[in-house]
């Protein structure tokens, strides 16, 4: 790729310079002054070989700095971009990157170091709390829900996003620990940064100004299943990964550039929220209606997280 682009910056230099020069021949050798269109065109081709020529030189030159310690023009491109990052800011745009994402089915089964990226708890309500713990079976994830709630984002578990490929589905496999049935609603995080709720959308002018899109979370999976887990029973759900399926959840990341490609391209962190299941809608400061309601004292036990 890299040779490719030196051989047409090189090709077109030469083009333009010619051009160029007979431009220049063909204004001296007129006897009367260019108009002012001509000498636009003119210097527009000027500058246009300085810039490509430059472009020329500029390739050359990095391709002998680099073709002794690198294999490839991507893995220069990788090192220059991606290396002073690498560790520090797992959550970002992956356009250009995919080689440093993995296509494992298996998200996370938190067998290796990476369990939680994130835990989050309404702060304005003291007795809102979430924690996680890694047992022997999964991730055990015990809550308080109050007010806007609890959630837990989940990262991969080599901490490398997930390219989709050619898998269509996202499962989960809960298990309830709890004497009441716990409810579940999903939000994930694609290659562009985006946080998409599983949801439908509704436009809503916010008294921050704007317009903001409010949602209403969908209390069935992909396969029409309740996002309900009985007490004391396990339960996997499935979640076609379709944009036309997800809306753009409004508070969190890349929530103003989002892609509008059909498929998501990559999975990079799971998001749970938590509760308990109700028909009645709280009032929340969001308007987001998730149909779940406070939960004391319970427990998720979050066994597996795959692409299918």
């Amino acid at each position: 790729m890299h040779a490719f682009l030196e051989i047409v910056a090189k090709g077109g230099a030469i083009v333009l310079c010619g051009y160029a020069l007979w431009m220049t021949n063909r204004l001296l050798s007129r006897a009367k002054e260019p108009t002012k269109n001509e000498l636009k065109l003119f210097w527009s081709v000027m500058a246009t070989t300085i810039v490509v020529l430059s472009f020329a030189i500029y390739l050359d030159t990095f391709r002998i700095r680099f073709q002794e310690k690198e294999s490839s023009f991507r893995d220069v491109v990788a090192n220059l971009w991606f290396e002073p990052f690498r560790g520090k800011y797992p959550m970002g745009t992956l356009t250009g990157l995919e080689w440093e994402c993995s296509t494992d089915a298996t998200f996370n089964d938190f067998t290796g170091d990476y369990l939680v990226q994130r835990l989050w708890a309404d702060a304005s309500k003291p007795d809102c709390w979430i924690r996680a713990t890694r047992v022997s079976s999964g991730l055990q994830v015990d809550f308080n829900r109050r007010g806007s709630g609890v959630d837990v984002t989940i990262p991969p578990r080599d901490n490398k996003p997930r390219l989709t490929g050619s898998r269509k589905w996202l499962r989960l496999e809960l298990a309830n620990q709890c004497e009441q049935p716990v409810a579940i609603r999903l939000r994930f995080v694609d290659e562009r940064g985006t946080q998409w709720a599983w949801a439908f959308g509704r436009d809503e002018t916010k008294q921050f100004g704007g317009e903001k899109t409010a949602l209403d979370y969908r209390t069935k999976d992909g396969q029409d299943a309740e996002l309900t887990i009985p007490q004391h029973n396990e339960k996997e759900f499935i979640f076609p990964l379709e944009r036309k399926n997800w809306e753009v959840f409004p508070h969190d990341g890349n929530a103003t550039m989002p892609s509008r490609a059909q498929n998501f391209k990559a999975v990079q962190f799971v998001v749970l929220e938590l509760g308990r299941p109700d028909a009645q809608q709280p009032v929340e400061p969001e308007k987001h209606r998730r149909f779940m309601n406070d939960a004391s004292n319970m427990s998720v036990l979050v066994k597996r997280i795959l692409l299918e």
